[in-house]
């Protein structure tokens, strides 16, 4: 999914004979109070059939949204994260929760578990710069705020989750001239 510069979005059509990819534009109804707020890094869920984004203007303190959009038909909906969003995409937690990560207004980087059928939000622990989650949500990965830290765990058992002791699979530092500026893992979380 691509972010375009007047705030709209796109998404890969496939590909022609080339290898160029092919962008077409994702229809949706206009968010916010005024139809007017930006969105940016959106992400499919697994199934493809809804996108998740972050919405709002990043940089002025303003409380963000989760915006939530099905491509097929337009439709959109928003949920008030209360806080302003950390510019790194949501990561979805299986069909009905996601993580975003805000600035909490006392001080760090705090991730936020955002459950879709209740429109509730749930704060996680403070110091995590980003989040990123396999397409079945067997493994999610955590960034610590300085970009430095990356730690794989298991989806059902992680500190955001409060199910059980959390049970890390894997850390990975960088060298110490480099940091992490984005993540994925591939549909299981096996890579």
């Amino acid at each position: 999914v691509l972010t375009l510069p007047d705030g709209g979005l796109a998404r890969s059509a496939g590909s022609v004979g080339t290898g160029d990819v092919v962008w077409e534009p994702v229809l949706y109804e206009p968010v916010g109070p005024d139809g007017g707020l930006p969105i940016a890094f959106a992400v499919p869920d697994a199934a493809g059939g809804r996108l998740a984004a972050i919405g709002g203007t990043f940089g002025t303190g303003e409380p963000s949204r989760l915006v939530i959009i099905d491509p097929a038909t337009g439709a959109s909906r928003t949920i008030d994260l209360g806080y302003e969003a950390h510019g790194w995409a949501p990561a979805w937690l299986g069909a009905d929760r996601l993580a975003a990560i805000i600035f909490e207004t006392t001080g760090p980087r705090t991730l936020a578990v955002v459950d879709l059928a209740t429109s509730t939000l749930a704060l996680g622990p403070a110091g995590i710069g980003g989040v990123a989650a396999s397409a079945d949500g067997s493994r999610v990965a955590t960034l610590d705020a300085d970009g430095r830290t990356l730690e794989i765990w298991p989806g059902d058992r992680w500190p955001a989750t409060g199910a059980g002791p959390a049970e890390r699979l894997g850390l990975i530092e960088p060298p110490p001239d480099g940091i992490v500026s984005a993540m994925t893992l591939d549909p299981h979380g096996e890579t």
